[in-house]
C-alpha cells in the first residue's frame, strides 16, 4: 500500500511540474515575441519611405529594391519574391530594448557578424545594423546601429528575420 501511494504521489508531482513548466514556457514565448509600445525603432523609416534592402549573412546575400509598391530581388537571382514585403516589415519593426556600454568584440559583431542589414531611404540615406550574438539569457541579441551605438534587440524578432531570409529565393 505504501509503495503504491508513493508512486501515485510521484506521478502526480510529475504531471504538475509538466503543467506549470509548459505554462511558464508559453508565457515567456509571448513576452519575447510581443512588441512593447514606446520602445525606439532601430530604423527611422516605414515601408513608404523605404527604397532598398540589403542583408548579408555568413551564407548568403539579399539585395532588393522597391518603388513603394512592388519589390524586385536583385540578388540572389533577379526575380520577385513574395517574402520581401514581410521581411522588410520585420526589419522595420525592430526595436531597441536598451543601449549598452560594451565592446563590440565581446558580443559577436565580428568574425563574421550574424547579420548585416542596410536600408536605403527615399533621400538615398543608408541606415545600417550589424547583428551579433544572443545575450547570455537568450532573450536579447546584441547589435550595432548606424551611429555606432551598441544596443540589445529582441531575439525573437531577429529569429523571425532569419527565418524569412531562408524563404527568399
Amino acid at each position: 500500500m505504501r509503495r503504491t501511494t508513493l508512486i501515485s504521489l510521484a506521478f502526480f508531482g510529475l504531471v504538475l511540474a509538466i503543467f506549470f513548466g509548459l505554462r511558464y514556457f508559453d508565457k515567456q514565448k509571448t513576452v519575447e515575441s510581443t512588441p512593447t509600445p514606446g520602445l525606439p525603432q532601430v530604423f527611422p523609416l516605414d515601408l513608404t519611405s523605404l527604397r532598398g534592402l540589403d542583408i548579408k549573412t555568413p551564407f548568403m546575400s539579399i539585395r532588393a529594391k522597391t518603388d513603394g509598391y512592388s519589390w524586385t530581388l536583385l540578388e540572389p537571382n533577379g526575380s520577385t519574391s513574395d517574402t520581401l514585403p514581410q521581411l522588410a516589415n520585420e526589419v522595420l519593426d525592430l526595436v531597441i530594448l536598451r543601449k549598452l556600454d560594451i565592446s563590440v568584440d565581446e558580443i559577436g559583431l565580428t568574425n563574421p557578424p550574424r547579420l548585416e542589414i542596410s536600408l536605403t531611404g527615399l533621400d538615398e540615406q543608408i541606415y545600417s545594423l550589424t547583428i551579433g550574438s544572443d545575450t547570455p539569457t537568450g532573450t536579447g541579441t546584441y547589435a550595432r546601429t548606424s551611429d555606432g551605438s551598441v544596443v540589445m534587440l529582441r531575439t525573437a524578432a531577429v529569429q523571425a528575420i532569419e527565418a524569412l531570409i531562408l524563404q527568399v529565393k
